[in-house]
């Protein structure tokens, strides 16, 4: 991650601090969001640590930071996540989670809410711990962009195998269910 350059994060957090003016100038909002592709457990930790040192600047007390029902929301995305552990994202959730703040996390077929994640099954770990995991999440992101390409019986198939019971799993969970 290029963040961990500490020329890259200075100007990330240049444009941040810009994003941030023009949102609040335009009526506008904006909320943070990291690509944590390929990151080891160990480095979840020093984002963590990043997202601490931006709230601690004030970036969530904005007006215009977006939030879900009332709490700033921090985003995080990424591919190849099989490399972390549940336990290594479940310490870096609670690590940047406090109760003025939900999270974000998007995954994709090899991402952290993997399509299939309320199964355990294809793109999605077996281990029990990441149920724990997506407990903890305000909003639940999965990636499923191959289903567009289905076929229109498939696609009734999906929405009746695949998003039905996670919509009723989301909501049983009180977690927000986003389906990209």
């Amino acid at each position: 991650m290029d963040l961990f350059d500490p020329a890259t994060l200075q100007a990330r957090n240049i444009v941040l601090a810009n994003v941030r003016k023009a949102a609040e100038d335009n009526g506008r909002v904006f909320f943070v969001m990291y690509d944590l592709t390929g990151l080891t457990s160990v480095n979840l930790l020093r984002v963590a640590q990043i997202w601490k040192k931006l709230e601690q600047g004030g970036v969530t007390s904005s007006p215009a930071t977006c939030s879900i029902a009332g709490h700033p929301l921090l985003g995080a995305l990424g591919t190849r996540l099989r490399w972390q552990t549940a336990d290594s994202r479940q310490a870096i959730v609670c690590s940047t989670r406090s109760k003025r703040r939900q999270e974000v996390w998007r995954g994709d077929a090899d991402g952290g809410v993997p399509s299939y994640w309320r199964t355990g099954r294809l793109d999605a770990s077996s281990d029990p711990k990441w149920q724990e995991v997506y407990r903890k999440l305000g909003v639940a992101e999965p990636w499923v962009g191959s289903a567009v390409s289905l076929t229109r019986l498939a696609r009734t198939a999906y929405r009746t195998i695949v998003l039905e019971p996670d919509l009723a799993a989301t909501r049983r969970m009180h977690v927000d269910y986003i389906q990209c």
